[in-house]
C-alpha cells in the first residue's frame, strides 16, 4: 500500500434509502471512507449499522426497489459505481470486485460441484474452456490451503467441512484476480483456529497481490491484529475513522470507546465485570434527531439532540463525527 496513489476506491456521501408501506428512512446516511490496494480496511459496529448494506450498494446488489442509493457516489478507478445499469455492472462484479458473503452453505449452490463453482467466473469473465478452468480452479483451490484440491473439485458443499467452504468461497472470489474483494464476516460460525487461517490468507493474498480488502466484522481483536484502517458505523453513518493504532489507541468518539470497553483484556483484572453500553440500537424508522447516538452516549449534551455531527478530520487521517471535545 502506498499512501501516495490515488485510492483504488472511494465512497463519498453514501445514502441509502428504504422504503416500506409508505415509509422512508435512511439506512446508509452520508458515508464516506477510501480503499487503497493492498489495504485492509476493517468496518465494525452493532448489527444493524449499516456495515453489509455498505458492502452491497458497492456490489450493486441492493435489493431495489425497497432499497435504493440516493445519494452520493461510489467511485472504482475512477468509475462511478451508482451510474451503471446491471448489465454493465456484472462487468465489475465478480470481475474486478469480489465478495465473500457470511455463510457459505447458502451462498455455494448445493447442486453444482465445487471445481463448477470456481470455474464459472473464468469461463464467464475471461472466456476460459472448461478444461483451462477447471485446471485454475485446482490452482486456487491449493492456494487457499485445501488439501488434494484435484479430487476435491468433484465434491460437493455439503461435502465439505465449514472451513473447507469458506476457503472454496474464497477461491471463487479470487479466480478473476480481483483489484477489490469485500469479506463480509468471513469466519461466522467457524472455530478460533480456522478464523485465523481464514484472516490470514485473506491479509496474506490482499497485501501479496496488491488487492484492496474490506472486512466486515465484530470483532475488535481481528481488526487489530489484520486491518490497517478501521471504520466505525453507528446507524448508518460513519463515527469514526483512522489507522487501526490511532484509533484503537486514542479513540475519541465515545461509541468506540463503548466498543472497547465491551472487550475482555488478557492482563486485566479477571474478577472485574466488562461495561456495556446502555441501551440498544435504533431501528432505521426510528433513529433519533441530531445525534444518533445519543440516546446512549454518557457525554451528550444539548447540541447532541438536535445537530448531527459532521465526519471531520482532527489529526491526520483520524476523523470523528462527534460534538464532545471539540
Amino acid at each position: 500500500m502506498t499512501v501516495s496513489e490515488p485510492p483504488l476506491l472511494t465512497v463519498e456521501g453514501l445514502t441509502t434509502t428504504v422504503s416500506v408501506q409508505g415509509r422512508q428512512a435512511h439506512a446508509l446516511d452520508d458515508v464516506s471512507f477510501q480503499v487503497r490496494k493492498g489495504e485492509c480496511v476493517a468496518i465494525v459496529g452493532e448489527s444493524g449499522s449499516g456495515k453489509s448494506m455498505t458492502a452491497l450498494a458497492i456490489m450493486g446488489l441492493l435489493p431495489e426497489p425497497q432499497v435504493r442509493a440516493t445519494a452520493g457516489s461510489i467511485r472504482f478507478d475512477g468509475t462511478d459505481l451508482l451510474t451503471l445499469n446491471q448489465e454493465q455492472m456484472r462487468a465489475f462484479r465478480g470481475d474486478r470486485i469480489s465478495m465473500i458473503f457470511q455463510e457459505p452453505m447458502t451462498s455455494l449452490n448445493p447442486v453444482f460441484t465445487i471445481g463448477h463453482q470456481i470455474s464459472e467466473p473464468l469461463i464467464y469473465h475471461k472466456g476460459l474452456g472448461r478444461k483451462a478452468a477447471r485446471k485454475k480452479a485446482a490452482q486456487l483451490l491449493a492456494q487457499v490451503q485445501v488439501a488434494d484440491a484435484e479430487h476435491r473439485l468433484s465434491l460437493y458443499p455439503h461435502q465439505f467441512s465449514g472451513g473447507m467452504r469458506q476457503r472454496a468461497m474464497i477461491a471463487t472470489g479470487l479466480a478473476c484476480d480481483p483489484e477489490l474483494m469485500i469479506a463480509d464476516e468471513p469466519t461466522t460460525a467457524l472455530d478460533v483456529t480456522i478464523q485465523a487461517q481464514i484472516l490470514e490468507i485473506l491479509r496474506d493474498l490482499a497485501r501479496g497481490r496488491g488487492m484492496g480488502l474490506i472486512l466486515i466484522t465484530h470483532s475488535l481483536g481481528v481488526v487489530a491484529r489484520y486491518a490497517d484502517t478501521v471504520i466505525v458505523m453507528y446507524a448508518g453513518r460513519v463515527v469514526e475513522s483512522g489507522p487501526v493504532a490511532e484509533v484503537f489507541g486514542r479513540p475519541k468518539h465515545p461509541y468506540t470507546r463503548g466498543l472497547m470497553a465491551c472487550v475482555p483484556t488478557m492482563d486485566g483484572d479477571l474478577e472485574s465485570a466488562l461495561v456495556p453500553i446502555d441501551g440498544q440500537p435504533s431501528g432505521v424508522f426510528d433513529r433519533p434527531s441530531g445525534c444518533a447516538f445519543h440516546p446512549r452516549c454518557p457525554l451528550a449534551f444539548d447540541r447532541c439532540w438536535a445537530e448531527t455531527p459532521p465526519l471531520e478530520e482532527f489529526r491526520p487521517g483520524h476523523h470523528k463525527a462527534c460534538w464532545a471535545d471539540e
